[in-house]
């Protein structure tokens, strides 16, 4: 008697689950378009914002950046933290380009640091947004065809391993496999440790590789 009772709840709670699951999804797919307009405007502020940098060559001229700093005092590592959060948990700025500012703006050690906090910050919370509401969150932001195909490949895979080489790998969407592990049962715990093993070292490079790259872009303008 007592198993099937046992047996009985897990039914409800699967029915109730999947009723959950398809309220989520009805939510998060009405609100797709609106998503996709907002990841275009991101890409068009971006191309301005860096055409605008490289022109004025003001990734060598850091004292410009730093009479910002000195006119809003304490509210610019602030403003630059929660921009980064945002982008990370949705990256309307694409390809991390957002830390390239930071790195000019407050130096390698403490834009990275910035950043870093602010991306461990911004997977976190992806992480347990997909924990917390499931596939439906992730139809949002990507294609249904994508995310299943994606789930069956991470089954056969290490996860660990895998989150591993996605951090390591520049260009990789590391927002779309934190949120794809937030669905397994991986600890958060474990997803917070393989962050602070392997995404620090990488992110440094990208910003001061990237950086560099945007100074000879100046520089070459410049001369011309």
């Amino acid at each position: 008697m007592m198993k099937e009772d046992t047996m009985q709840k897990q039914r409800c709670f699967a029915v109730n689950s999947q009723a959950q699951e398809e309220k989520y999804l009805k939510f998060f797919l009405r609100h797709k378009c609106m998503v996709k307009w907002i990841a275009l405007a991101g890409l068009i502020l971006t191309i301005g914002l860096f055409t605008y940098l490289i022109r004025h060559n003001l990734f060598n001229r850091p004292e410009v950046f730093e009479r910002f700093l000195r006119q809003h005092k304490g509210w610019g590592p602030l403003v630059y933290f929660f921009l980064s959060f945002f982008n990370t948990v949705y990256p309307i700025i694409p390809g991390g380009l957002g830390n390239v500012v930071g790195y000019s703006v407050f130096g390698p050690f403490w834009g990275f640091t910035i950043a870093f906090g602010a991306n461990l910050l911004g997977s976190t919370v992806l992480f347990l947004l997909a924990r917390k509401f499931g596939k439906p969150i992730l139809f949002a932001f990507f294609d249904k065809e994508t995310i299943n195909k994606y789930i069956e490949y991470l089954e056969k895979k290490s996860l660990g391993c895998f989150l591993a080489i996605v951090y390591v790998v520049p260009g990789l969407p590391d927002d779309l496999f934190s949120m794809l592990v937030g669905l397994s049962p991986m600890s958060l715990a474990r997803f917070t440790q393989i962050q602070l093993i392997f995404k620090p070292l990488t992110t440094f490079l990208y910003m001061a590789g990237i950086n560099n790259l945007f100074s000879i872009f100046s520089n070459l303008l410049g001369q011309s």
